[in-house]
């Protein structure tokens, strides 16, 4: 376990919840997908709203749905039917208020990493001196100054997912889309991961939506954790988080309330696993 001074508190700067600010809205969204001669439902229709500010984490038996949704709200893929809208503007296209960050890193390998984190920059065609100031205060925000230079395959696993974080929030969206991102990682860089992801976001406006297996990840980070059932999956329930920010990633699972909450919304999920899993055999 990391040490408890690895963690460090930051005020909330962010909107509250309470505002009631609309972000992302979708109404009777589902997915189908034509699979040899046949159609297959992904995602029955859904209905939901994500306030601005927010962090909103989607849980889940593999293949329900949750990955599917958030490539819809960034964009990637139509839904079948029903609508989403961010601030008030329908999604029919490549959303470009959203930055994505996916279970694969997309930093170039030929890229040092400050070069990676000012590629959205780059793209969008910002003066040099723009780019330049903006990636070092995204690397210096990530702990990784020290690493500029360096290229994807000499930085360790998590430099390279703090690196890819830092490339996502270059370029300011309103909305940050992340699938599974720390999925792949030990325990313990998990956790501060985790820790970093909070004091980065406690201090923004943004609006995370955060795709994960783990129900502990889910309840430690959001303010609102969305279950959803097997496939084709469905929204289950929507539970408020009610557990004090700003959060200790390190500690947050020993409390009280994170084990409360942990055992009602696995009363909610282990179902839906089962029945998933007795399908998949």
């Amino acid at each position: 376990m990391p040490a408890r001074g690895c963690f460090r508190a930051f005020p909330l700067t962010r909107p509250q919840l309470l505002e009631g600010r609309e972000l992302i809205d979708i109404q009777g969204v589902s997915k189908s997908f034509p699979f040899k001669g046949s159609v297959v439902q992904a995602l029955q229709p859904v209905d939901l709203t994500i306030p601005a500010g927010s962090f909103v984490s989607f849980v889940g038996p593999s293949g329900c749905g949750k990955s599917t949704l958030l490539n819809m709200i960034a964009g990637l893929t139509q839904p079948t039917a029903g609508t989403i809208s961010q601030r008030g503007r329908l999604v029919n296209g490549v959303n470009t208020g959203v930055g994505y960050m996916t279970q694969q890193d997309s930093l170039l390998p030929w890229r040092t990493a400050a070069q990676n984190v000012g590629l959205p920059l780059t793209i969008r065609g910002e003066k040099p001196a723009v780019i330049d100031a903006r990636v070092r205060h995204m690397l210096e925000r990530v702990g990784l100054s020290d690493f500029a230079d360096h290229f994807p395959s000499q930085l360790s696993g998590g430099m390279r997912k703090r690196t890819a974080l830092a490339q996502v929030l270059s370029y300011d969206p309103d909305t940050i889309l992340m699938d599974e991102p720390f999925g792949a990682l030990d325990a313990q860089l998990k956790l501060v991961l985790q820790a970093q992801l909070l004091q980065l976001w406690e201090n923004s406006n943004k609006t995370i939506v955060f795709v994960t297996h783990d129900l502990a990840e889910a309840i430690l980070l959001s303010d609102i954790v969305v279950v959803f059932s097997g496939r084709p999956g469905a929204i289950k329930a929507v539970k408020t988080i009610g557990m004090a920010r700003p959060r200790n990633a390190f500690e947050g699972q020993f409390t009280p309330e994170f084990k409360q909450t942990y055992l009602e919304l696995w009363d909610l999920l282990a179902p839906e696993i089962t029945r998933t899993a007795g399908m998949e055999h």
